[in-house]
């Protein structure tokens, strides 16, 4: 696997007193992860970006304010480079047991949250944070690290400090950051969260929410939206969400690709829209950031999607890619798309047991072997 950066900012605070208008009610971490041999170019892309929207200043979320327009025409432009995003939302108000409310605990609990899904995952990762006003939790994340992986021949796992003028991926962070606040913290919430993430939705690799939300996702459709079902939609999300939590630490390369895949489709039904159909390419190059040779089509849909639906987890499928049910008409594709190649498939099965048994006046009853008993059940 190709050497891995990781530029890493945070919004939020340690305080739960949340009366007070300068707690926030989350604690986001976003981490920008780049391929070291992408760096380079990515660099020139990300400084043009910054003198076309900030001049000779600095990439930064608060230099963007509540100017939403300003904000994605930026994240567009960002969605150009090459560089994937990874964060953690923490919602404050939902934490339970008071150990976790305690500083340190807390940001034990942070550690092990970027540990297991950066470091675990890219051993080579150089993680670098922005060193700006000395943050206890920058600081006693380096010495986490620093005591949990001494350098070796196979983990190379570094930690260090960065003046975010001297880094347009710091900067980068920054602004995601600052967006990611915009969608989730009650003191920063835009009036349009919905439209943040879509310039950059194939960037993100994942936003871990914790505490796990299982309150029923409800949508709000607009006249021109199909119905939307709660009772699908909710059976789609705690079935992807059980498989999840099942085989998230499994080291099978197979069940790896089928938890990133519907990561994914999780992550688009609930962030992107869960009526769009999530384009099969898209959800490849999901699978290949992990991977050193390409995935086939043939791989994802035989193995992939043939293993989720297997599992019984709820996958709708048309032309136009892949996405979890949201309503009827999904399931309805669905069927639709497998009757369309189950039916001629019949027909030709049923088309040659008339012919064979025709030709040998039925002494020849293909059906009647054994092993096609369940065959034999369709057309009884």
């Amino acid at each position: 696997m190709k050497k891995q950066y990781a530029f890493i900012d945070e919004f939020g605070n340690h305080g739960f007193d949340f009366t007070k208008p300068d707690v926030s009610s989350h604690y986001i971490i976003t981490s920008v992860i780049v391929d070291e041999d992408s760096i380079s170019e990515a660099e020139i892309k990300l400084d043009a970006i910054r003198k076309m929207h900030f001049q000779t200043g600095e990439m930064k979320s608060n230099s963007i304010g509540d100017n939403d327009n300003r904000r994605i025409k930026i994240l567009q432009d960002l969605s150009s480079v090459h560089f994937h995003i990874y964060a953690l939302v923490v919602d404050k108000r939902k934490l339970e047991g008071e150990g976790i409310k305690y500083k340190q605990s807390f940001l034990k609990f942070l550690h092990s949250q970027l540990e297991s899904q950066i470091i675990l995952v890219y051993p080579n990762v150089k993680l670098f944070l922005d060193n700006h006003g000395g943050d206890e939790f920058k600081e006693s994340f380096k010495k986490y690290v620093q005591t949990r992986y001494v350098p070796t021949l196979f983990n190379e796992t570094e930690v260090s400090f960065l003046d975010s003028k001297n880094s347009l991926f710091i900067q980068v962070a920054d602004i995601i950051t600052g967006t990611l606040a915009k969608c989730f913290d009650v003191n920063k919430i835009s009036k349009n969260p919905d439209l943040l993430l879509k310039p950059i939705n194939e960037k993100i690799i994942e936003i871990k929410e914790f505490p796990k939300n299982y309150e029923i996702y409800k949508h709000l459709p607009d006249v021109k939206e199909l119905k939307f079902n709660d009772t699908i939609s909710q059976l789609s999300i705690t079935l992807a969400t059980n498989y999840i939590d099942k085989k998230i630490n499994s080291k099978n390369p197979l069940e790896k690709d089928i938890v990133i895949c519907l990561k994914y489709l999780l992550f688009y039904f609930k962030f992107i829209n869960p009526n769009i159909y999530v384009p099969t390419r898209e959800l490849l190059r999901q699978i290949e950031m992990y991977k050193t040779l390409p995935v086939t089509i043939h791989y994802f849909r035989s193995k992939v999607i043939a293993k989720l639906r297997d599992e019984g987890i709820l996958i709708a499928s048309s032309s136009k890619g892949y996405k979890l049910p949201a309503h009827e008409l999904d399931l309805i594709d669905f069927m639709n798309h497998n009757n369309s190649i189950i039916q001629p498939m019949l027909s030709r099965i049923e088309k040659c047991i008339n012919t064979v048994s025709l030709a040998t006046k039925n002494e020849l009853d293909l059906l009647e072997i054994p092993a096609y008993s369940n065959l034999k059940k369709f057309f009884d």
